[in-house]
């Protein structure tokens, strides 16, 4: 591996966050050869072993400062083995109950948020704490009265109440179907 890629890594897995910034500027700025330093000593690299910010980090190296995100955002009608079911957008009032899943990445220690807000009142808040390790799935359920028709939104926020994704769902009231006739008694000739 080339020694500047071994030194960002280095600086990576070491936990050296007042360095790493500087480094992946200056990596990512446009240099002459002339200009390629080394991040551990200040010395100059050979051409042929500078490595672009880009490449050091798509090799599946975990940065423990990027921001998290919620990779997934869904409204089920249930959660089965810590997954929704289905992926609902509108929802019939004859629903009484809705969960909202989220699938949370790199926000391990932080406390989330789901708020349920409707007609632009909060309904609830749930707060999570999000546990160890880069993925954490998390989710919300919120009970409904048939009156609370028309859209919903949640929106997810971190511990510093940073949006950080706003979900949609529309309640509506259910179709209800035309009585069916009544059939007229057959009448059985002997």
């Amino acid at each position: 591996m080339p020694t500047a890629k071994i030194s960002v890594l280095n600086l990576i897995l070491n936990r050296q966050f007042l360095i790493l910034p500087a480094v992946l500027l200056f990596a990512a700025s446009n240099i002459s050869h002339a200009d390629n330093i080394s991040a551990t000593n200040n010395t100059p690299v050979p051409e042929n072993q500078v490595t672009s910010v880009q490449e050091i980090l798509t090799e599946e190296t975990p940065v423990a400062n990027a921001r998290g995100k919620v990779a997934r955002a869904i409204f089920t009608s249930e959660i089965i083995d810590r997954e929704p079911a289905n992926d609902l957008t509108e929802i019939s009032n004859t629903t009484d109950r809705i969960y909202f899943f989220t699938d949370l990445r790199n926000l391990t220690g932080q406390i989330i948020t789901h708020q349920w807000e409707y007609n632009d009142k909060v309904m609830a808040k749930v707060k999570f704490k999000v546990g160890g390790g880069p993925r954490w799935r998390v989710y919300s359920s919120k009970n409904f009265l048939p009156e609370w028709t028309g859209v919903w939104t949640v929106i997810v926020t971190d511990e510093n109440e940073q949006t950080l994704e706003t979900s949609v769902f529309n309640y509506t009231q259910a179709i209800k179907s035309p009585e069916s006739p009544t059939a007229p008694e057959l009448q059985v000739s002997e």
